[in-house]
């Protein structure tokens, strides 16, 4: 639980530049991701 508003981590990650690794979701929303294998 977060006691900022969403809007605050969202400029959070804009400032860092992370917008293109970042997925924000709302509520209800689903995120489906690979794993990537490991290397041997």
């Amino acid at each position: 639980m977060f006691k900022s508003p969403l809007s605050d981590f969202e400029a959070a990650v804009a400032e860092a530049g992370l917008q293109d690794r970042v997925a924000i979701l709302e509520r209800g929303d689903t995120y489906e991701f690979e794993v990537p294998t490991m290397r041997q």
